[in-house]
């Protein structure tokens, strides 16, 4: 009995712990599945706010939504067009009626917005809604750029889904998330995430006001790849677009099968009168606010009176509703009546105006005078401007006036909107508001005349940047920081930055062109040279910051163009225009550091102004304010011939420049054949890259610059490219054979496409309509082998072909294309290489058998005799041939990459200038509009902009030999340059004259050179000019260049020697050229220049058993310190940059010896610590001038930066920023400047006759410290 109790328990308690492990086990399982649950979870909110922080990147125009019902159609109107959009937006289309866009147009002021609001909401509410969007005319968040973005984040906050494709696509591309291109817009950002996304159901997408989105370019831009593109969006989708009836917009809709446009006016007119009554009536008889006097009758005869116009009903109920002072509500409303009667629909706006202003200002002079004053400002201004900025102008124009403009727009708020807000760009409600005002014979009383604002506009704009503009306006940190990571620069704007300077840096000159050109009889001369010569002495450098800081100094270029066109046009007589000059100075400083001034405001002072040239204006009136930045101590002397880089990762082919001369296009040759734009003030990418498919010949701007043509090599396709939308048209297919096309261009008028094939026939297209037709316009007998082609006005096109031995030219009335006279025939001796005619129809220049030929038309007279071309070590032919807008001059290149400038004179072309420094074969030359620039382009990935005005630059030294300069040196006062060429032969020229002296010197021989088993990889120039030394590993030698002299030393490698490379070796002269100093591997040479024999080590080498050198060492002017750079990494930390020798033994990161004691135990004993480049370097002690030596170290491997090498403590971007370790941008550097930065480049630039570019950085702040450089002198 007890054993079966005790059995029963056991058992009971086994089944108790069975079922307790299952427990367990299940409590465990549930556990890790909710943990698993949890961290799937975790990891899914982690995704999204991955995907949300990247799609953040992509641009949103906040308050674009359609979202206000205020703005709707009033329950119970608009019924009719509401149904047809609904019932088209919801029905399925079938395959014959695949219409997925619907165009509503209508005039201004009959409701398209409040339909389109009304459109919005509705399929909000049913879920339905993908995207609402309100276009604003000169808001920029408002503009067409902003449109497919906000569009794309808009759908990705409607489905998941969609937010997933849309990542997938743009994601990982921070280029695409960024781009302004149309196109690329439109294809990543909707059609692509939408091609795999299966929705059931109408999604509706609706854009308001089309017509607002731009100028009508742009307009017309965005309406076409609407057209032609939507029908790639999902066939569920539903595109809503209104717009006013623009022909540059409504042309691109129709004729498209899956496009329904409806016209307001085909609504009937019952409908909108019954609908505009029951609005009239929403606004006056319903609401809290209860209208004396105004009955359904009073309604009923306004909605009559308006003439089927929303917007005369609108004002008109605004104006009733709150009357002028002492008015009633029915008074007004009579007066509005009466005002519209027996009043044409056209003209109905405009008694409706003068009936709302009458009231509020006609009775009274000083109101009169106020509302002219205060409405000019808005009227006149190039951009919508706040409240704010308005007050700002306003009192700059008026500043002894006892009211605000506020006072003024307050009481306009049935006719502006932001009129009654502070923030809100003010603008007319309605453009006939503004040609009302500005129409003297439909205003009357009430006409703006805006001609003398601009006068005044002009000087408050200068006045105004004299007195607000400061150095380091917005308080920036760190010159480290580029302009675009800066997070809160447009808060730093809004607070620091007053409301009206920004629109006066941006637009001051546009005022000055505007007063020139609208009839001022007299313009403020005096005045103007006043304001002008304090904003260029004080202020100029001040501009340019807030230009970078407001987007770029873009605006910069032209608006010092507009100031000098200004002082030229000064008839007053003067003996020299200095102020002229300066403005010529600081557009040469604009060109050459456009770049790096947009890109970071605090390198306009730690960059721009240290390079400028010494002698230029510019350095000498600011240089001296910047007493903390670095400094060149052989800086270059004038400013360059080459003015601008631009670089790309492919050879840059044919290019283009737009007719401002604010873009260029040119052709990159890579993998894919790609268009590219870039600003050619700033040298950054603009638009593209567009893919072509195949590969481009040509290129041509068209005349406003919103199109490029092109046409492609392998059928002879052309086609235009429409640079902001990124569309493009096909004008010609197949109707040519394989590169048989030589050039193409634009009509002046931009209604005719040009182009010149190889059968000798001219092409016309009449591009002005989507279907473009074409025409021969010229036949021609012979097959030229090119052609050059031209419009020299606005009615003859000009044509200039050629085959081997003969020139023909043609002229053709552009319109009627025409024939102008007979063919004119020029035959020539020998072959022709090159043909080329001036954009006015002047002169023709060819090329053959090595010379230049130029002839007067329309007789072919030849001018001059035929012109020699420079020799450079090869035959020369010219291959390219492009002359200037103004037809004075031309430029031609051949195959040294050498462009030659060529003016045009009585007697015949004179070379006037040559450009070195492309180091391929030239593809393209363009002139900027201005004549100021020429632009070349090059298979080395470039294209370079020069100084067209600049003297003569021709390299005498290439012409002399035919043998490859290893390096070349000037003497300390410049009267002698010698250099040393690959055939081991030293020449000598005159430093002045630029002209030989005495034949070639032997410096070593070929038996010699053999012996040394090592390229030559350092020589130096005595100061005197009298002696020229070469280091080989192991061997220097010397030669005396009076004496002819010349001696070598060999060397024995020390215990640590080993093999180098060039920049770790060289020597350097004593400043009485009495001892040369070699450093070689771990040891420092004395050599006698005389005897040319060595004297004693001077290192104590048992203390530095590893250093390795990096020469070559350099001495101090007084001759008592002898430096040179150590890899031993005790001394070097990394960073540094320069080092600064001075007498007393002060030195920052080198080995420094006194070599002016005899006692060996002090040689070589004195190691200094390296002061970091960092922005928490201590400031070195004051040093004087004269015993101070400077030497820079620049970039080495960017791959490679070992501590303690001093090649690599800092690199340079392809661009020109040199970076510190941290690739912190320290400072940028010109393009003609940036081999100098080099040494362990030996060979130099022999043109600029000058050694490396030394620093002197013991005074340069820089990061969080840059703002310590400058002090008001």
């Amino acid at each position: 009995m007890a054993k079966s109790v005790v059995s029963n328990v056991d058992a009971r308690i086994d089944a108790y712990c069975e079922a307790f492990k299952a427990l367990e086990e299940a409590f465990y399982k549930d556990r890790l599945l909710n943990m698993e649950l949890t961290v799937a979870r975790v990891l899914g909110a982690v995704r999204r706010l991955e995907i949300k922080a990247d799609l953040s990147d992509i641009l949103y125009s906040k308050g674009s939504a359609l979202d206000d019902e205020d703005k709707a159609c009033l329950e119970g109107t608009r019924v009719d067009i509401l149904d047809i959009a609904t019932n088209w937006a919801v029905s399925e289309p079938s395959s014959e009626d695949r219409r997925t866009v619907l165009l509503l147009v209508g005039t201004a002021g009959t409701g398209k917005s409040a339909i389109a609001h009304s459109m919005a909401q509705r399929f909000k509410k049913l879920g339905r809604l993908g995207s609402s969007f309100g276009f604003v005319r000169n808001v920029q968040e408002r503009g067409v750029r902003y449109l497919f973005p906000t569009i794309a984040r808009n759908m990705a906050d409607f489905d998941e889904d969609i937010r997933q494709a849309l990542w997938e696509a743009v994601g990982n591309d921070t280029a695409l998330r960024t781009t302004h291109s149309l196109k690329q817009q439109f294809e990543n950002f909707l059609q692509k995430p939408f091609e795999g996304i299966t929705i059931s159901g109408p999604i509706l997408i609706v854009i308001d006001a089309l017509d607002e989105c731009g100028d009508s370019m742009a307009g017309q831009q965005l309406a076409s790849l609407l057209a032609t593109h939507s029908q790639k969006l999902p066939s569920n989708f539903r595109l809503f677009v209104t717009s006013r009836p623009e022909h540059h917009i409504i042309s691109q809709f129709e004729h498209m099968d899956h496009i329904r446009i409806e016209h307001m006016e085909s609504i009937l007119s019952t409908s909108t009168s019954r609908d505009i009554n029951l609005f009239i009536q929403s606004r006056l008889m319903t609401g809290m606010q209860t209208l004396d006097g105004i009955e359904i009758k009073h309604c009923s005869k306004l909605a009559i009176t308006s003439q089927g116009l929303f917007q005369w009903a609108s004002v008109a109920c605004k104006q009733i509703a709150n009357p002028p002072p002492g008015h009633t509500p029915l008074e007004r409303y009579t007066e509005m009546v009466q005002s519209g009667s027996d009043v044409v629909k056209d003209q109905l706006l405009d008694y409706l105006y003068r009936e709302v202003l009458r009231p509020l200002f006609a009775d009274d002079d000083k109101g009169m005078d106020r509302f002219r004053a205060v409405l000019g400002v808005v009227l006149a201004a190039f951009e919508p401007l706040t409240m704010m900025a308005v007050k700002g102008l306003h009192a700059s124009l008026n500043p002894n006036e006892g009211y605000e403009a506020k006072d003024v727009l307050k009481h306009l708020g049935s006719l502006l909107s932001g009129a009654t807000e502070m923030d809100v760009p003010i603008r007319p409600l309605h453009t006939s508001f503004r040609d009302f005002l500005t129409d003297l014979g439909r205003s009357k009383d009430f006409f703006v005349d805006i001609t003398p604002l601009h006068q005044g506009l002009l000087l408050a704009s200068l006045n105004s940047m004299n007195n607000e503009l400061a150095f380091n306006i917005c308080r920036l940190d760190s010159s480290y920081v580029m302009n675009k990571d800066i997070v809160d620069l447009s808060d730093r704007i809004q607070k620091y930055i007053p409301h009206h300077l920004p629109y006066f840096c941006r637009f001051w000159a546009h005022h000055s062109d505007a007063t020139l050109t609208t009839g001022m009889k007299t313009f403020p001369y005096h005045r103007f040279r006043e304001l002008l010569k304090i904003f260029a002495d004080k202020k100029i450098l001040f501009w340019l910051e807030a230009l970078s800081i407001l987007g770029g100094v873009s605006p910069a270029a032209p608006a010092l163009a507009t100031a000098a066109r200004v002082l030229k046009s000064d008839r007053s007589p003067t003996l020299k225009d200095t102020l002229l000059d300066c403005i010529v100075d600081i557009q040469k400083f604009v060109d050459v550091f456009a770049q790096p001034m947009s890109q970071s405001a605090p390198h306009i002072y730690i960059s721009a102004v240290p390079f400028a040239p010494r002698g230029s204006w510019i350095s000498e009136q600011y240089l001296p304010r910047l007493p903390r930045t670095l400094r060149i101590c052989n800086p270059p002397k004038d400013w360059p011939v080459a003015q601008g880089l631009i670089q790309h990762s492919a050879q840059i082919e044919d290019i283009a420049i737009s007719t401002d001369g604010a873009h260029i296009a040119g052709v990159c040759r890579s993998i894919v054949i790609s268009i590219l734009v870039w600003d050619t003030r700033t040298g950054l990418v603009k638009y593209g890259p567009f893919e072509t498919g195949g590969n481009v010949e040509y290129i041509a701007f068209s005349a406003d610059g919103a199109q490029i043509a092109y046409v492609l090599a392998e059928n002879g396709t052309i086609g235009i490219w429409e640079i902001e939308s990124g569309s493009i048209r096909t004008i010609g297919r197949s109707g040519f054979a394989p590169g048989s096309i030589f050039g193409l261009m634009f009509s002046p008028d931009g209604k005719r496409l040009i182009a010149n094939s190889s059968d000798g026939a001219i092409y016309s297209w009449d591009i002005s309509t989507r279907g473009a037709t074409g025409t021969i316009a010229h036949q021609a007998t012979l097959t030229p082998v090119s052609c050059d082609i031209s419009f020299s006005s606005g009615r003859t096109l000009v044509a200039c072909g050629h085959t081997e031995r003969i020139i023909k030219t043609c002229q053709w009335d552009a319109v009627s294309l025409q024939l102008s006279g007979k063919p004119l025939c020029i035959e020539e001796e020998f072959h022709i290489s090159a043909v080329g005619i001036s954009p006015d129809g002047r002169y023709v220049a060819a090329s053959s058998n090595n010379t230049i030929h130029l002839w007067g038309l329309p007789e072919a007279t030849p001018i001059g005799i035929p012109v020699s071309l420079p020799s450079r070590n090869h035959v020369e032919s010219a291959r390219i041939i492009a002359f200037s807008h103004d037809g004075n001059q031309f430029a031609s290149t051949g195959y040294s990459g050498v462009v030659d400038v060529w003016e045009i004179t009585p007697t015949g072309p004179i070379l006037k200038v040559s450009f070195s420094g492309h180091t391929g074969l030239v593809e393209g030359i363009v002139y900027s509009p201005d004549g100021r620039h020429i632009f070349s382009s090059s298979v080395d990935q470039t294209i370079r902009k020069w100084d067209a005005h600049s003297i003569n630059t021709t390299d005498p030294v290439f012409a002399q030999s035919t043998s490859s300069v290893i390096n070349a040196h000037s003497s300390h006062d410049g009267t002698l340059i010698a250099s040393l060429f690959d055939d081991l032969a030293v020449r000598v020229w005159n430093g002045t004259t630029i002209k030989t002296i005495g034949a070639p010197l032997t410096l070593l021989t070929e038996d010699e050179y053999g012996e040394a088993e090592s390229e030559i990889v350092g020589t130096a120039m005595s100061q005197d000019g009298t002696c020229i030394m070469a280091f080989a590993q192991g061997t220097v030698w010397l030669l005396d260049l009076k004496s002819n002299k010349r001696g070598l030393q060999r060397f024995e490698p020390g215990r640590y020697s080993f093999r180098l490379h060039d920049w770790r070796s060289g020597g350097t002269f004593s400043p009485d050229g009495s001892r040369v100093y070699i450093a070689f591997g771990d040891r420092i040479h004395s050599i006698i220049a005389d005897t040319v024999k060595e004297t004693r080590n001077l290192s104590v080498w048992k203390e530095f058993p590893v250093i390795q050198f990096y020469g070559p060492p350099v001495i101090s002017p007084d001759g008592t310190r002898l430096a040179i750079l150590s890899q031993d990494t005790s001394v070097t930390d990394g960073r540094l940059l320069v080092e600064k020798y001075h007498g007393d033994g002060g030195a920052a990161g080198a080995l420094v010896w006194d070599v002016s004691v005899s006692d060996e135990s002090k040689l070589g004993t004195c190691v200094y610590p390296i002061a970091s480049c960092s922005e928490t370097a201590y400031a070195p002690p004051q040093l004087e001038e004269d015993t101070t030596l400077q030497n820079v170290i620049v970039p080495g491997t960017p791959n490679t930066k070992q501590k303690g090498d001093p090649v690599n403590m800092v690199t340079m971007t392809e661009d020109g920023w040199m970076l510190n370790p941290d690739s912190r941008c320290l400072f940028w550097a010109p393009v003609e400047l940036r081999e100098r930065l080099c040494l362990y480049r030996l060979k130099m630039n022999v043109t600029a006759g000058q050694e490396f570019i030394q620093f002197d950085l013991s005074q340069f702040t820089h990061g969080l410290r840059w703002s310590d450089c400058y002090s008001e002198v």
